[in-house]
């Protein structure tokens, strides 16, 4: 089967002809701007695209204490390894379950093993 390297509508100008010739024989893909809008629009109505941006972003440190929040460690022993105080570190619990929209201990266990902070026979 033959791959296409340049993709065209039907009613292009001669000039986008010459200029998908020149691109697709340079080794290069080939969109028209059409094209090129319905592929993006797609894209962005797709359910997967749309997921990832309703997927809230923890930072570094809240990605850690959640890590060891679903290792099952205590709130004492997060706060001792990450040298912070018992407060802060509940602090960090309550940002990460509204950020993910979690309420309780056990949906964040399951996030983040899904997420792959951690393993499911840790």
């Amino acid at each position: 089967m033959a791959e296409a390297s340049g993709y065209l509508t039907g009613d292009c100008a001669f000039e986008e002809l010459t200029k998908t010739i020149i691109t697709v024989m340079a080794a290069q893909i080939y969109l028209s701007s059409a094209i090129a809008e319905n592929v993006i629009g797609a894209f962005v109505a797709s359910s997967s695209y749309r997921d990832d941006l309703k997927i809230p972003r923890l930072s570094a440190k809240e990605r850690l204490v959640l890590q060891f929040i679903a290792e099952g460690k205590s709130t004492k022993d997060i706060a001792g390894e990450l040298n912070l105080s018992i407060k802060t570190v509940e602090t960090y619990r309550s940002i990460i379950m509204n950020k993910l929209v979690i309420c309780n201990v056990a949906a964040l266990v399951k996030y983040a093993i899904r997420e792959g902070l951690t393993a499911a026979d840790k």
